[in-house]
């Protein structure tokens, strides 16, 4: 399967140029992340225009085809007995100090009350995922920035990274992605073909709120390759489905197949650190500098009748006013 047109998959080209606005006044870290993308910009030749062929299915992603809707878990009363089998997600569950989860591992940052975030910008490099030779193929992770999602009530989370790994077959994969998540409905991940991927690559991304939340504007830059692509995306069903802004976040993430239910393995990839990162708001929200960090478990056997969990990924961070970032660590 490949795209014939760019209205397909919701992507049009940005009216400006290839650079976001200016941030406003007191946004040090937008800013310095900005003149980065700038630079990947001022350095690479003159892109051609955008074409269908620039964009490409996930062959990682096939849709289901009779499958149960893609739907986030409501969050359960802990009393509550377990019975769900092993491979569904687990619901992102809220402490004082962290969160655990499923499938994601990293941070989240929630805008002060009846404010909302307008864009999100980070930056990494690409892990080198190594297979592990006991555990079934695909191994995958993925690495990416997204707006909402983390609350139980978010309809839809739109997310652009890069994903890492090996495929059905065994082949290693790294390529960059994006994807507009919508509550009960399958909307795969689509590669952005334009832009080359390898381990050790110093990635740069932005995701901007626009027209309301009926899409958004994208920008995604290799630093290392000095290659940037950038397009607005349409919202699924922009009526029904729009981003608010509520969240903000910076993940590592085991993917689930298209079924809504069977994650995907994770590959052995070390660790992913997050150099920069921030959200900007709207009403003088400013830069999120307060973050929760998430930690990705899994479950290991059964044993006297009760599913053991262990740590699968765990998520430290340090003050980026002292120049250090967030790093997601693999300790399974």
């Amino acid at each position: 399967m490949t795209f014939t047109t760019l209205q397909e998959i919701g992507v049009s080209a940005l009216a400006g140029g290839l650079v976001p606005p200016v941030p406003s006044p007191g946004l040090p870290r937008i800013a310095a992340m900005r003149a980065r993308m700038e630079a990947v910009s001022n350095a690479q030749a003159a892109p051609a225009p955008l074409a269908p062929k620039d964009f490409a299915p996930d062959p990682n992603f096939p849709p289901a085809a009779a499958a149960s809707p893609a739907d986030r878990p409501r969050v359960r009363n802990a009393t509550q007995p377990d019975r769900r089998p092993a491979e569904q997600v687990m619901p992102l569950r809220r402490r004082r100090a962290s969160n655990t989860s499923w499938n994601w591992s990293g941070a989240v940052t929630l805008p002060r009350y009846g404010e909302r975030f307008e864009e999100v910008w980070g930056a990494w490099t690409a892990p080198m995922a190594e297979k592990r030779p006991d555990t079934a193929l695909p191994q995958l992770c993925s690495v990416w920035v997204g707006l909402d999602g983390y609350r139980r009530n978010a309809p839809s989370m739109p997310q652009v990274g890069t994903m890492h790994g090996f495929d059905e077959k065994g082949q290693w994969v790294n390529y960059a992605w994006h994807q507009w998540w919508v509550r009960g409905k399958h909307h795969p991940p689509v590669v952005i073909a334009r832009l080359p991927v390898a381990p050790g690559d110093s990635m740069l991304a932005c995701l901007h709120r626009v027209d309301d939340g009926r899409a958004v504007e994208i920008h995604i830059a290799n630093e290392t390759r000095s290659v940037l692509v950038a397009y607005r995306l349409a919202a699924p069903d922009p009526a029904e489905f729009p981003v608010a802004g509520k969240s903000a976040q910076w993940i590592v993430e085991r993917p689930m197949k298209m079924d809504g239910t069977t994650l995907i393995a994770l590959p052995a990839f070390r660790t992913v650190a997050f150099s920069d990162w921030a959200a900007e708001g709207d009403h003088g929200l400013g830069e999120a500098r307060r973050v929760t960090p998430i930690r990705m478990i899994s479950r290991a056997a059964v044993l006297g009748g009760q599913r053991r969990r262990k740590l699968a990924a765990a998520a430290t961070r340090r003050a980026p006013r002292r120049g250090e970032g967030l790093t997601v660590e693999s300790v399974e």
